[in-house]
């Protein structure tokens, strides 16, 4: 079966085709022609959100249900604008979480349409037991303990990180 491509850029003799894929709206690579060589760029910029505005619990130990109920006021909280330093890059897209701290961050830094995503969302944390007093630290270790992934050390608030890769010359 043939599929028809999805984009197809042309400059002189040079065509190139797209073929759509399930990740083709995220990954959307900046094509340049240089001449009659093509230059392949894919710039994939993260920024966590703003500083929120919500304090920690209160009390030298707190319960699962207080947990709870301060992660659901978390997710609501408004936040503290500040400043991203966006490298000089033009960003041509910008996709955000649906978490209102998300996209409201998203908002303050580009200025254009914003695609929000669910799948973006942090995975929220497990209902914690009801009646267990830990301190407010240990809850937030032993939640993120039960993750698997590369290490990473926490990102600050409203920094980009950047990714970048190209297409090596032939």
């Amino acid at each position: 079966m043939t599929r028809s491509p999805s984009a197809v850029w042309q400059s002189g003799s040079l065509r190139l085709y797209v073929s759509a894929a399930p990740c083709a709206k995220l990954l959307s690579p900046a094509i340049r022609f240089n001449g009659e060589r093509m230059e392949l760029t894919l710039k994939i910029g993260l920024v966590r959100h703003y500083k929120v505005k919500q304090d920690y619990p209160k009390g030298a130990f707190i319960c699962g249900r207080d947990v709870n109920a301060w992660f659901q006021t978390y997710d609501l909280a408004d936040i503290e604008a500040g400043r991203t330093d966006l490298k000089g890059i033009e960003w041509s897209r910008c996709y955000s979480s649906s978490l209102s701290r998300a996209v409201k961050t998203a908002e303050l830094i580009f200025q254009g349409p914003i695609t929000q995503m669910a799948e973006l969302k942090e995975i929220a944390p497990p209902a914690l037991p009801a009646r267990l007093r830990l301190p407010f630290l240990l809850w937030a270790i032993l939640i993120r303990r039960g993750f698997n992934g590369p290490k990473f050390k926490i990102a600050s608030n409203g920094e980009l990180y950047l990714f970048e890769r190209q297409q090596p010359e032939s």
